[in-house]
């Protein structure tokens, strides 16, 4: 009988397959954190992930957090509504996230 799980996941002499593997220079979506930065490092940080990408990301997660004062979320939300690269700001059911699309998949 053919064993229901693939033939990588329980043998440490196969390889894993490199379709399961994706490059961090090739992902799609992005996350970064910005809990306990000031408004400048929070700025810098972003814009650094927004300048090193090549075509490749589509969506920026920003963790702002919310529980510890609004300042940054507010700054995230309205900063980057205006941003070149960022076609729209996404604001779903976490009040500490912060989605920004870079481009449509």
């Amino acid at each position: 009988m053919p064993s229901a799980t693939p033939d990588w996941q329980g043998s440490s002499a196969l390889q894993r397959p490199m379709w399961c593997e994706v490059p961090k220079s090739m992902r799609a979506f992005e996350e970064i954190d910005i809990h306990n930065m000031t408004k400048t490092q929070a700025q810098t940080a972003i814009d650094a992930l927004l300048r090193k990408n090549r075509g490749e990301m589509c969506r920026l997660t920003v963790i702002h957090g919310f529980h510890g004062g609004t300042v940054l979320r507010d700054f995230v939300r309205s900063h980057y509504r205006k941003h070149p690269q960022v076609k729209r700001v996404e604001i779903g059911l976490n009040q500490g996230e912060t989605t920004l699309i870079i481009r449509e998949l």
